[in-house]
């Protein structure tokens, strides 16, 4: 299984403004339009992904939108991660 997604404790929601997050740990409102957007820690992911295994579990600071072409940079802002079964 192949996993791309926010990040909760990178560099870029470290510093983001207390006006920008969410109620809910990990949470935060997107600069761009508003939007709530979850970020998890490597941890919850290894527990979301289990029983599979992290092949790869690594910080990812950059990200293309599908549609609309448009380039993200965040420090430390996602995650890319592979989940294998252990056979």
């Amino acid at each position: 299984m192949f996993i791309f997604t926010g990040r909760s404790d990178g560099e870029y929601q470290k510093k983001l403004d207390i006006s920008r997050r969410g109620v809910e740990d990990g949470t935060f409102y997107r600069s761009m339009d508003g939007t709530l957007e979850k970020g998890y820690t490597r941890s919850e992911i290894i527990n979301l992904c289990s029983p599979l295994k992290p092949a790869v579990l690594e910080s990812q600071s950059r990200y293309f939108r599908a549609f609309g072409h448009q380039e993200l940079v965040r420090p430390e802002g996602f995650w890319f991660a592979v989940f294998m079964n252990e056979e």
